[in-house]
């Protein structure tokens, strides 16, 4: 059985809520309850939501992660997960003002000229409302709920423990993470406890983006900002629903909805920071069609073998290619075995069905790949599956501005360019300069632990019986191993030696010194020279 929790009468709540809602016996199945509630009833999608809904926020965001998990789920649990909505009450202004003084450290009107206390916006983590600063600028407030951190403790401590027993005692539940799912959980709703990390990742993606004349991201007021209230540049827009006042401001949607992809496409292929939830709310039309993101509260990060793992997938989809889809897709949700023939023939239909089309439409793409997935027994890693969501719920906003818009397409330039970048000078250099550091430490430290081998074989403290029949063939394979290793390391020792120097040689040629273009076709040509070398010698 689980140790109790500290919050007793919250973990009695939580498990009365489930079993009043037919999910007593799942509770019981993983140590929690009795295993018992409403014999009538079972747990079915509908009565999940409610049950969620009834517990707050910390669920209702556990619930929101579920839906984009259909490679888990089935497509009717995903959908109906998807409607979440936390019901919450909006606190009055008896309660807010003064945690608006609070957060401050300050009278409000010291800092604001006028506020309207009728809030504009109201969620189950914080409330906003419209104010004006002494200087004129018009700003948002977004200041969080008071008295709900030791709630959200409580209701984390128990899901990281019934996550944990779910491992412990079904082992087959390891390969779904539900330990990773409970920290992501956490993670996302610690960033929207703490505005802070929210204004933070704003100005990030704004400094990544500063380059894109035609995207604005609001500003932050940092002297007024804090962990429980941000102030935050009003952004005045038309949002991509409204398509008849778009067309009546004169403005362009197609030009709207490319100029939203390059800014969404550069986050995630160039900069690996992405805002994770671009729905329509979060995305404004304005003059001169450019466009605002707002609500950076949950962001997504890509480790470059994250990121190389999406061109993967994108390049299966673009290149019309079902083999390289189901080996990325067994790499990525499972042990690494090769694709299996029910993964194969669905990899098959998905790329026969999506494939090189235009027009796509990404998220009915992503269902079918995370159903793909399931069917294949696997489960993608939770990070990649964010992204999925973020790029189907872009795409489904560009699509309100340009029906026509096909993310695939706009897809495929950045997709070129992170492939051409895994051989671009500036990538390789380093690389080699690694290897040849390794290379160089091993070739120093051989003779060292040679002489120490040869002493404990002299000293009787080491023996050893080697049996060659072809001693001559496997001389002449050291040899030649030898000979390759040799050149890499003399190569690798030149790159360190050079590099600072060969890679702002000369004249620009798309982009790069022709001194970084010579040194990667000299890289290219070693490496050749050195598979031709083993080639060579099979034949």
């Amino acid at each position: 059985m689980l140790r109790p929790l500290r919050d007793s009468k919250r973990s009695a709540e939580i498990i009365g809520v489930f079993s009043r809602f037919g999910g007593g016996v799942l509770l019981g199945a993983i140590g929690l309850g009795r295993g018992d509630g409403d014999a009538t009833q079972s747990l079915t999608p509908a009565r999940l939501r409610a049950a969620l809904e009834e517990l707050g926020p910390v669920f209702v965001k556990l619930g929101q992660i579920l839906s984009t998990r259909r490679d888990l789920l089935g497509p009717e649990w995903a959908a109906e997960l998807a409607q979440l909505q936390a019901s919450v009450r909006t606190l009055g202004w008896d309660v807010m003002s003064p945690r608006i003084d609070a957060a401050l450290g300050r009278p409000k009107a010291e800092v604001f000229a006028e506020i309207d206390p009728d809030p504009i916006g109201s969620a189950s983590i914080s409330q906003v409302y419209r104010a004006r600063l002494h200087s004129g600028a018009d700003v948002v407030v977004k200041v969080t709920r008071p008295g709900q951190d030791e709630k959200v403790a409580a209701d984390l401590a128990l899901l990281e423990m019934a996550a944990a027993q779910a491992e412990r005692l079904y082992p087959d539940a390891a390969r779904f993470q539900p330990r990773q799912m409970v920290q992501e959980l956490a993670r996302a709703i610690q960033a929207e406890l703490d505005l802070r990390e929210e204004a933070a990742n704003g100005a990030e993606i704004a400094a990544n983006l500063s380059e894109m004349d035609n995207v604005v991201i609001p500003k932050v007021y940092t002297d007024y900002s804090s962990r429980d209230l941000m102030v935050q540049q009003l952004i005045v827009g038309l949002q991509p629903r409204d398509s008849d006042k778009i067309a009546a401001a004169g403005l362009d949607g197609r030009a709207l909805a490319a100029v939203g992809a390059d800014a969404f496409l550069h986050m995630v292929l160039i900069d690996r920071v992405f805002h994770a939830d671009p729905h329509p709310g979060n995305l404004f039309a304005l003059p001169q069609n450019a466009v605002a993101f707002i609500d950076f509260g949950m962001i997504g990060r890509l480790t470059k073998a994250r990121q190389r793992d999406l061109v993967a997938l994108l390049g299966a989809i673009i290149g019309h290619d079902p083999a390289k889809l189901a080996r990325t897709l067994a790499d990525l949700g499972g042990d690494g075995t090769d694709p299996h023939d029910t993964l194969e023939g669905d990899s098959a239909r998905f790329v026969a069905r999506h494939g090189g089309a235009r027009g796509l439409d990404l998220s009915a793409a992503v269902g079918d790949l995370m159903d793909i997935v399931r069917n294949a027994d696997l489960a993608l890693p939770p990070d990649l599956v964010l992204l999925l969501k973020a790029l189907a719920t872009a795409d489904g906003t560009m699509k309100l501005l340009d029906p026509g818009f096909d993310t695939i397409t706009a897809a495929r330039p950045f997709v070129l360019r992170a492939m051409m970048a895994r051989v671009d000078p500036s990538e390789v250099i380093p690389k080699l300069q690694t290897f040849g550091s390794d290379m160089l430490g091993l070739a120093e430290e051989s003779p060292r632990l040679v002489r120490g081998a040869l002493k404990r074989v002299s000293d009787g403290k080491l023996r050893a019986e080697i049996v060659i029949p072809e001693t001559a063939a496997l001389a002449g394979a050291l040899e030649r191993a030898g000979t390759r290793i040799a050149v890499a390391i003399v190569v690798a020792a030149l790159a360190m030696a050079m590099a600072p120097q060969v890679v702002v040689m000369g004249p620009r040629i798309l982009g790069l010194h022709l001194g970084s273009w010579l040194g990667c076709a000299g890289v290219v040509l070693g490496v050749l020279w050195l598979l031709g070398i083993g080639l060579f010698r099979r034949k």
